[in-house]
């Protein structure tokens, strides 16, 4: 009888376990040990100035976090956990803003059962299945080849209102982003003499993994809703990040200005060459990422400061037979055909190839000319 009670007798549940910070278990029954101030005490650099009501709302998720039943990540240090909790809160937000979609430049994948239905798909554009997209008939060294004469024809048609602004020898004292309203509040940038490097605005440097990240934290959307509305910007329309918190517009700015700024001054195709990048992030529904497709797929990209490489087509002192530089310039080219069948151009067509080209790199310098303000020294 009494091993019988003992078998009914309920076995006690653990507490369950919903987030580690460092070494320790954190859920509704020792959240208390800790509080807001405790939390900031231990934040890092910007996370410290963040304002009150967004360390507020941080706060109210890390309680949220202790009490859910899911058990979240083990967090290495309050910065992780406070940047953890930031993205689930704006996260939720996100969910009540507007769609975003390109009206200038389609985007997406074409599904790879039937390629005349322009839909959009989540086709991952690195799938083999996808190779007709990208002209994979192709060698590599022709691909190289067909990239250096659509970069030297991108070039010619740099209307000459913008002949100013790529004009190396003179610093860009002033390159401003609008954003559609007042702009009084928009950060503005610098690009000095004789180089590319993008100066003012959020953060330091040129780090895409860092603008990135911090883009999401912020905005608490998926990359391949940013990469969306970094296109939709950059084919002109100045309301992309419309509704989107302050601080991830800050990011998206930078972005774009490094897009249009330095990296358009270094090459006319660059541009063009972030929006396929952008493209694949898209088209792969979010498994590749930002700053992936950026560093891996753009001849740009390969550092933070930007490469010479992208001025191949017209630098000699580039050296083209490099594994790398194949590697970094077919992906490129491959990203670009899947964009221009995406935007109804035949890339295996020659003629159509360069006519898509063409078209896409024309949208983009209207665009530059619609999205911001620059002033040149002297």
């Amino acid at each position: 009888m009494l091993e019988q009670q003992r078998r009914a007798e309920p076995v006690p549940v653990p507490v369950q376990r919903v987030f580690t910070l460092t070494r320790k278990d954190f859920n509704a029954g020792n959240i208390h040990t800790i509080n807001r101030e405790s939390v900031f005490a231990k934040a890092v650099g910007q996370q410290k100035s963040w304002p009150d009501g967004t360390k507020d709302d941080v706060w109210a998720q890390i309680q949220e976090m202790a009490s859910s039943e899911e058990n979240h990540q083990r967090f290495g240090s309050y910065e992780a956990l406070i940047n953890a909790a930031l993205a689930l809160h704006r996260a939720k937000l996100a969910k009540n803003l507007g769609t975003v979609t390109s009206t200038t430049i389609r985007t997406g994948a074409l599904s790879s059962s039937n390629q005349s239905n322009e839909s959009s798909n989540s086709s991952n554009p690195s799938d083999p299945s996808n190779s007709s997209d990208s002209g994979d008939q192709l060698s590599d060294q022709q691909k190289v080849e067909r990239l250096s004469t659509l970069r030297r024809e991108v070039s010619a048609i740099v209307p000459s209102a913008l002949h100013d602004f790529r004009n190396r020898n003179q610093m860009v004292t002033s390159f401003k982003p609008l954003t559609g309203g007042s702009n009084s509040q928009n950060p503005y940038y610098t690009i000095g003499t004789g180089g590319n490097f993008l100066l003012g605005g959020t953060g330091t440097g040129h780090s895409y993994d860092d603008l990135v990240e911090k883009a999401v934290t912020h905005s608490g959307l998926k990359e391949e809703a940013l990469a969306e509305r970094l296109i939709t910007y950059l084919g002109g329309n100045t309301k992309a990040f419309e509704g989107m918190d302050e601080a991830a517009v800050k990011q998206c700015l930078k972005m774009v200005a490094l897009f249009q700024g330095a990296e358009f001054r270094r090459a006319a195709m660059n541009p063009l060459a972030a929006v396929a990048a952008l493209n694949s992030v898209i088209s792969s529904s979010g498994t590749v990422g930002i700053s992936d497709a950026i560093y891996k797929s753009t001849l740009f990209g390969p550092t933070n400061g930007g490469s010479m490489q992208s001025q191949f087509h017209r630098n000699t002192g580039v050296d083209t037979t490099t594994e790398a530089f194949l590697k970094q310039a077919v992906a490129e080219y491959d990203n670009i055909a899947r964009l221009l069948r995406r935007n109804g151009f035949d890339p295996n067509d020659l003629a159509d190839f360069e006519k898509g080209c063409l078209s896409l790199a024309k949208t983009l310098t209207e665009a530059h000319q619609k999205t911001f303000d620059y002033e040149m020294e002297g």
